[in-house]
C-alpha cells in the first residue's frame, strides 16, 4: 500500500484489512464550525471513524463528544498564537486535557478576529510548546502553507529548535490545494517527519473525507502509530467551487452569533 493515495477513502475496506480510519482534525459549533458535537459522533458512527474535535483553543466541543462515544474520540484541541501560529494537540487522556486548559488556555484568549471565531492566544508558540513538555501528548503542525506569507512553514523553518518538539506535520486536509499538499508532503520527507491528514472539517459533509489511516487496538496506541509514522493517508483537497460553499456557509453562521 501506497503511504498517501489521492481520492475518496474506502473506509469500510481499510476497516476489513484492519486498519483504524481517523479523522482527527474538524470543528464544532464550540468554535467555528457548523455542526454540533452530537451531529459530529452520529456521522463517525455511521462512517466508522475514529475522530477528535479540535476546536479552536476551546475543549468543550470535544469533552462533550468524549461524553457520548469514549471509545470513538480523542482528547485534542487546535492551539492559535499570539502571532496566529496553529498546532494540532492531541492527549492521551480527557484528564490532561482538561488540566493543561485550565492552568494555560482558559484565561489566555484574546477577541475573535473577521466574524470568525478563532480567538488567538496572549501565548507565542514558544510558550505553548514549553507549557506542552508536562504533558504526554502528539503535537502536529497542521496545514503548513495555509496562508501567504505567514505560514507555519516559515515559522517554523526558522526556528529549529522549535519544530525539533513536534511529532507530525499534517501534509493533507481538504481546504488546500494540490500544490500546497505536495510542498507539505515534500517537508515532510526532507525533515523525516511523521505524516498526518485530517479533513479540517467546518461542516458536516466533509468529515472522513480526508483520513489516516493506522493498525492500532487502542486509542492511545493510534497516537503513538502516528509519532512512529506508521501512517497512510487518503483523500483529496476539495473543488474550488466546494470551498466556497463552506467558507460562506462559515462567514454566515459567524456573523450570526455576533
Amino acid at each position: 500500500m501506497k503511504k498517501i493515495n489521492l481520492g475518496l477513502p474506502n473506509i469500510e475496506m481499510l476497516t476489513k484489512k484492519g486498519f483504524k480510519c481517523l479523522d482527527l482534525h474538524m470543528h464544532s459549533t464550540f468554535s467555528d464550525g457548523t455542526a454540533t458535537p452530537e451531529e459530529i459522533v452520529s456521522i463517525a458512527k455511521k462512517k466508522n471513524l475514529i475522530i477528535s474535535i479540535t476546536d479552536h483553543n476551546e475543549i468543550k466541543g470535544v469533552k462533550r463528544a468524549i461524553e457520548i462515544d469514549n471509545k470513538r474520540v480523542i482528547p485534542g484541541i487546535e492551539l492559535t498564537s499570539r502571532n496566529a501560529k496553529d498546532i494540532l494537540v492531541y492527549f492521551y487522556n480527557l484528564k490532561d486535557l482538561e488540566n493543561f486548559y485550565e492552568k494555560y488556555i482558559k484565561h489566555k484568549k484574546i477577541h475573535p478576529r473577521r466574524g470568525f471565531d478563532l480567538k488567538c492566544l496572549r501565548l507565542s508558540m514558544k510558550d505553548i510548546l514549553n507549557s506542552l513538555k508536562n504533558y504526554k501528548c502528539l503535537k502536529v503542525i497542521p496545514h503548513p502553507f495555509a496562508l501567504k506569507p505567514k505560514t507555519n512553514y516559515r515559522y517554523f523553518r526558522k526556528r529549529q529548535k522549535l519544530f525539533e518538539q513536534i511529532d507530525a506535520l499534517e501534509v493533507l486536509q481538504s481546504m488546500q490545494t494540490r500544490k500546497k499538499t505536495l510542498k507539505s508532503v515534500g517537508w515532510a520527507e526532507l525533515t523525516h517527519k511523521p505524516m498526518f491528514a485530517g479533513s479540517d472539517a467546518h461542516t458536516s459533509e466533509i468529515i472522513g473525507s480526508v483520513i489516516t489511516a493506522v493498525k492500532s487496538k487502542s486509542l492511545n496506541g493510534i497516537l503513538d502509530q502516528i509519532k512512529k509514522n506508521k501512517t497512510f493517508i487518503f483523500g483529496s483537497e476539495l473543488t474550488i467551487y466546494k470551498k466556497l460553499q463552506i467558507y460562506l456557509k462559515i462567514i454566515f453562521r459567524n456573523i450570526s452569533l455576533k
